[in-house]
């Protein structure tokens, strides 16, 4: 369990979002924090591909060839 203390002006902008969402505020805050570390881990994620690419561990796909390959130029 974690707490923050927010500062007059968040706070009041975190409840008008709230009950614009018909939400709680607690429920706003874990939504934003979820969707910042789903956005995290998608940057490591591709962090890493792009450092394997760069040391050769990964090799990348033109889209066209892909699309010939598998036969979906049709």
């Amino acid at each position: 369990m974690h707490t923050i203390q927010l500062d007059q002006t968040t706070e009041q902008a975190l409840s008008h979002i709230a009950t614009r969402q018909g939400l709680t505020p607690d429920t706003v805050i874990k939504n934003a924090l979820l969707d910042y570390l789903a956005e995290e881990q998608a940057i490591i994620k591709a962090d890493t591909a792009y450092k394997n690419y760069l040391d050769g561990k990964e090799s990348i796909h033109d889209f066209d060839d892909v699309v010939k390959e598998l036969g979906l130029d049709d």
